[in-house]
């Protein structure tokens, strides 16, 4: 392997490559923490009001019917049913064989300590809504979802706890706004999944080190060519460059029949001179298919992101005709490494004074 020199004050390409250049492991795992707590921060929440959160309803057995269920109707027109099962899995059976026995439209439910499933009766018009605590089911009818609210304000069987559980009334009463915050939520995790992954994997250079300009760092990119690598860099269109290893490319023969293997990975590069930075996109598609006596097998992907660290390898024995006659032999071998195909690069960048910064999209205001 020849040594490709990068300037004044810099060093031999060839004899640095072999050290690996990677990003620093305190920022990534920052990052995955972080990533995961997001994840689990609305779960926690929950727990937290599960383990400690009041109960909104409490029941009072004393009223309970003994013969397992009541009905009592009121002068607003308003309804009061109440069910007592074996279990809360047969009151909770018994509540969806109500809901789903009329027409219904609007259905809600809300599952916490004390479930609450609303809809409305298409047929007459009216609200409904069915509490389920327990093996205790409830059930309002009214003319709308104020009057149903009204009547289980004042019921006897249960009461209210006057200390609100805050999740429930949000689930309860504000479904569309918990809706629309959870997308909110769900964006912000995406938006800091993108910048939080650029700024773990970028690898920064030394603070002393003078950048070079743009177009001596495409010089020295373009030098990585000199070296005994199995890719090329090739500049795509200006300020953007391309490389791409097929590290398998096979096919082969085998006693049930025939298979091809293709895999690559891509690094595309875009140079950008007000920050003096490089960013950097990795893909990697794969393409497998075997064919036989017993069918027809195929895989393809694509997968786009960053990639902290990997190193993977394959072998697999085919069939093929040498000296005359079938025979045994190896139908493909390979091995990938990320290292070994991005830290020539790392090091044109960051030796130039630049930053290497890996990124999911090359927008700047997402990718960073």
């Amino acid at each position: 392997m020849s040594a490709i020199n990068l300037g004044p004050g810099g060093h031999d390409l060839a004899t640095r490559s072999a050290r690996s250049l990677g990003p620093r492991l305190s920022r990534v795992a920052i990052y995955f923490s972080i990533t995961f707590g997001l994840f689990l921060l609305p779960f926690a929440l929950v727990g937290l009001d599960f383990a400690v959160g009041p109960a909104p309803y409490t029941v009072h057995p004393e009223l309970l019917p003994r013969g397992g269920s009541s009905v009592q109707r009121f002068d607003d027109g308003s309804t009061v049913t109440v069910l007592v099962r074996s279990s809360s899995a047969a009151a909770k059976a018994a509540i969806e064989g109500i809901w789903r026995a009329p027409p219904t439209r609007s259905l809600s439910e809300t599952n916490a300590k004390v479930s609450i499933t609303r809809f409305f009766n298409s047929a007459s018009g009216r609200a409904v809504a069915w509490l389920r605590i327990d093996r205790v089911a409830i059930g309002v009818e009214a003319a709308d979802r104020e009057a149903v609210d009204r009547r289980l304000a004042h019921l006897a069987v249960v009461t209210k706890n006057p200390h609100i559980d805050p999740l429930f009334e949000l689930f309860d009463r504000h479904l569309g706004s918990v809706a629309i915050g959870i997308g909110i939520y769900m964006l912000a995790i995406a938006f800091f999944m993108l910048r939080g992954a650029s700024w773990a994997g970028r690898i920064e250079p030394d603070p002393d080190a003078v950048p070079v300009s743009a177009d001596e760092l495409q010089s020295r990119l373009l030098q990585v060519n000199q070296l005994d690598l199995p890719w090329r860099l090739e500049e795509i269109r200006p300020g953007v460059f391309q490389a791409e290893w097929v590290y398998a490319d096979a096919r082969w023969l085998q006693l049930q029949g025939a298979g091809r293997i293709r895999f690559s990975q891509r690094l595309t590069l875009r140079l950008d001179p007000d920050r003096t930075r490089v960013s950097v996109i990795e893909s990697s598609r794969s393409l497998s298919w075997r064919a036989g006596l017993t069918g027809f097998f195929a895989n393809l992907s694509y997968w786009r992101g960053i990639t902290f660290f990997a190193y993977e390898s394959d072998a697999a024995v085919g069939l093929g005709f040498r000296d005359g006659k079938w025979q045994l032999a190896e139908a493909y071998r390979y091995r990938f490494s990320a290292t070994e195909m991005r830290n020539p690069l790392v090091e044109a960048v960051v030796d130039g004074g630049w930053t290497y910064a890996p990124s999911l999209t090359l927008v700047r205001w997402l990718g960073g």
